[in-house]
């Protein structure tokens, strides 16, 4: 989608720190899946079992089953290709099929003119919103996949893509990488933007999507890796605290239900945030030695299961 010559440039998140001199230049990429043959065997084995390498690196394994292997290939946009108990023909097969798609998508990244410049979360969490920019043309609004968004952060690492939503102009991610990129038009079908404190300036450009600013502790959220669990009392609830996202926001421990951790954990892997678990009553955490380092960390966190029912991120909830 393409806006209009009046759009405001858009500008980094206040949440994150950003580095517009540094010299982003377009380096090879490459998602090149090969199949090794592991060396011994399992008891009782009578088929090799085969590592799975993504540019050499191990990715996962092939195991003989019944009547042939097993396993999964991972994707180039995120993701893992299974295709069932296959012969090994089969999935050199379809690793010539990956390798070729993945090239072709980078190969489309890199000569793409349009870059991504800044994402923004939505109230689906499966998706994200971006803005590209193009030399010649309007920036562009998209709506993109966040599992293909996360693929694109790791194989373009820089600074400013790794950490948060916002991305240099200068960044390689070229809007060809992705599958799809187009808000549907439909307000009952495209998810609400959630801009951050400070983005009111963006409204004007998002023309007729809808989008509500929310406030700085549901943003953070949104921000910050899941870095500790604490187990509680109650088996179906966890207390989660997420990484200090800056030198001024203090972690915000939360009460969660240990579902939605684990769905948000199986999904985005090291992407889940702390926006993506589901809120939950807060409840007794039972070792006396863990509760009394949480006191000391953390002086109004209540710990003894008789908080208020927590207050939802009005349209937002997780995706699951």
């Amino acid at each position: 989608m393409s806006g209009t010559s009046s759009r405001p440039r858009p500008r980094p998140s206040r949440f994150r720190a950003s580095d517009s001199t540094k010299d982003f230049t377009m380096q090879p990429r490459k998602h090149r899946i090969s199949l090794q043959e592991a060396p011994g065997r399992h008891m009782m084995e009578r088929h090799p079992r085969y590592a799975v390498l993504v540019n050499g690196q191990p990715r996962g394994e092939l195991y003989y089953n019944m009547t042939g292997y097993v396993g999964t290939l991972p994707m180039v946009q995120g993701g893992v290709m299974n295709i069932g108990e296959r012969p090994i023909s089969a999935f050199r097969k379809e690793v010539s099929i990956l390798n070729r798609e993945a090239q072709a998508a980078l190969d489309a990244a890199e000569k793409d003119p349009r870059k991504i410049v800044m994402t923004r979360p939505t109230s689906d969490n499966r998706f994200v919103m971006a803005f590209s920019r193009h030399p010649d043309e309007d920036p562009g609004i998209h709506l993109l996949s966040r599992m293909q968004f996360a693929a694109a952060r790791r194989l373009f690492a820089i600074e400013n893509v790794s950490e948060g939503s916002f991305v240099n102009a200068r960044s390689p991610i070229g809007l060809g990488f992705f599958s799809d990129t187009d808000f549907s038009g439909n307000p009952q079908e495209d998810p609400v933007i959630l801009l951050e404190p400070g983005d009111e300036w963006l409204g004007p450009a998002l023309g007729s999507l809808k989008f509500r600013v929310m406030d700085g502790q549901e943003a953070m959220t949104h921000c910050e890796r899941i870095e500790r669990v604490i187990e509680t009392a109650d088996g179906e609830t966890v207390l989660v605290i997420g990484a200090q996202v800056s030198a001024d926001a203090e972690p915000n421990p939360r009460f969660v239900t240990r579902s939605s951790l684990r769905f948000a954990q199986h999904v985005f892997g090291d992407e889940a945030r702390v926006g993506d678990l589901v809120t939950a009553p807060a409840a007794a955490i039972a070792d006396p030695d863990v509760r009394s380092a949480l006191e000391a960390e953390f002086s109004d966190l209540v710990l003894d299961g008789e908080a208020d029912e927590p207050r939802p991120h009005d349209d937002h909830s997780p995706n699951f």
